[in-house]
């Protein structure tokens, strides 16, 4: 047991027979709980780390519950008008999409098959694809695969003088239309 004088203190609690206190330890720097009997002895009565971890923990858990009391204190009608916002967020959403993208397609200008008889090489121009995309047009954006030999800007050669199936795919870089293609299959025919 210690004994000190009482400094700055603050009052916990008074018996007729003994007075107990919290008070500053000025060389250790910590708080301790100490008593003072009827002849102002003063005596220590608790670590002061159990004290502090104490203090800690109790007001730890007001927080937490002065916080979950507050969460369940939200006024039913406040819940009613979120859902009703939420509501005509994502119908206004919805229906901001349908009209920006009502014209939106993506597909092939012409046939999507073509047979040529087996015979002379000839010559064939392709005609593209049609793509919008949220509104916008974005044909010129398009990518082509082929098997067929490309002659200039729009034209590839077809070999007409065996039986052989040729084929176009057609792609485009775009957030709706990515994972899409589209196949135009040129094929030549024997007699």
């Amino acid at each position: 047991f210690v004994r000190r004088r009482v400094g700055k203190s603050r009052l916990l609690h008074l018996n007729e027979a003994v007075l107990f206190r919290i008070i500053r330890l000025k060389n250790v720097g910590k708080y301790a709980k100490i008593k003072i009997d009827k002849r102002k002895e003063i005596t220590l009565v608790a670590d002061t780390n159990k004290l502090q971890s104490k203090a800690k923990k109790k007001v730890k858990r007001k927080v937490k519950s002065r916080a979950k009391s507050k969460a369940n204190r939200i006024h039913p009608l406040t819940w009613v008008i979120s859902a009703l916002a939420l509501i005509i967020g994502v119908g206004a959403g919805i229906g901001a999409y349908s009209f920006i993208s009502r014209d939106d397609c993506f597909k092939l200008k012409g046939d999507s098959e073509y047979t040529v008889p087996v015979g002379d090489d000839i010559i064939y121009v392709d005609e593209g694809v049609r793509i919008i995309s949220f509104g916008k047009d974005i044909s010129s954006e398009v990518e082509v695969k082929t098997n067929l030999q490309k002659v200039s800007n729009g034209k590839y050669a077809v070999d007409a003088s065996k039986p052989k199936e040729y084929y176009m795919i057609y792609t485009v870089d775009d957030i709706k239309y990515g994972e899409i293609q589209r196949v135009r299959v040129i094929t030549v025919k024997g007699e």
